[in-house]
């Protein structure tokens, strides 16, 4: 590891979102919509996404991202045994140019990245998270999709644990947050157990989040105010959603009958095929 790096500037992924948000019951979903006004813009969001998705693999201030980086832009060539590193970051989540993973995995590694950057740079209910659980390395990986730490103004802690979904097909997107309501009814108290015993065991900047960790289970388990639930679908334009989908999602998490425990967020992506397909062309173009 080095001293810090300082990336190239290529934007924000924010930048191209178009937020509604929408009130249902006591909680609150959004809609995102990705807006590009023409080509070069649509050029500018797959830099973007490709970008936040090497600073997840890599870690932004690492050797490796500055080698992606400025391989991208010209100013360096690896050499082979660099090349090796820098694949075997992205091999779980992509597979190798000459080899790609099926496009379904792709496209969901592409939904992954958009939800953490947003949910990691844009203020919920809770307002903006004090700490994220970065996406899994594979996107087959057994395990919570996300998990968003937040501190209340009483110095209380709450947490949010997503389940991310990707929706590419023209038949309705609502099917999605009943899969992901669902799998997180069945599997969410053995997603956090993973997260608690590893993050309880470490030194947090934070006074008493190690403790918190340890106690996520108990809470989700327990419908407590401090645990929350959220479920993300990035979806192509060609597919419709429901106008009520946190009262699809409650259908699976009656635990969850406090003010905003549960939330939905829709990111639909026009010419989600091309996105993701450009996405990958640049993270090769830094190997």
């Amino acid at each position: 590891m080095t001293e810090k790096y300082t990336e190239y500037n290529m934007g924000s992924v924010i930048e191209h979102v178009n937020f509604e948000n929408n009130e249902e019951g006591n909680c609150r979903w959004t809609n995102l919509q990705i807006i590009y006004a023409d080509e070069k813009n649509q050029d500018s969001l797959v830099n973007e996404i490709a970008y936040a998705l090497a600073r997840i693999r890599f870690g932004k201030d690492s050797d490796h991202y500055k080698w992606w980086d400025e391989t991208v832009r010209g100013l360096k060539t690896n050499n082979a045994t660099e090349k090796k590193i820098l694949t075997a970051f992205m091999r779980p989540s992509l597979g190798t140019e000459a080899l790609p993973l099926p496009d379904d995995q792709i496209q969901g590694v592409i939904a992954e990245t958009l939800w953490y950057e947003i949910a990691s740079n844009t203020e919920s209910l809770e307002g903006l998270p004090i700490r994220m659980e970065e996406p899994h390395f594979t996107i087959t990986e057994p395990g919570g999709d996300g998990l968003a730490v937040y501190t209340t103004q009483k110095e209380k802690y709450l947490f949010r644990l997503w389940e991310v979904k990707k929706h590419n097909s023209s038949e309705t997107a609502t099917t999605k947050i009943t899969e992901a309501s669902s799998q997180l009814d069945l599997k969410g108290a053995e997603y956090l157990a993973k997260w608690s015993k590893v993050s309880q065991e470490v030194d947090h900047a934070n006074p008493g989040l190690s403790f918190f960790y340890a106690k996520l289970v108990d809470m989700w388990i327990q419908g407590s105010s401090e645990a929350r639930a959220g479920i993300s679908v990035s979806k192509n334009d060609k597919s419709a959603i429901c106008s009520t989908p946190i009262t699809v999602a409650k259908k699976q998490l009656e635990r969850f009958v406090n003010d905003e425990q549960v939330e939905v967020m829709i990111i639909t992506i026009p010419e989600f095929n091309s996105i993701a397909e450009g996405v990958i062309k640049v993270i090769w173009s830094g190997i």
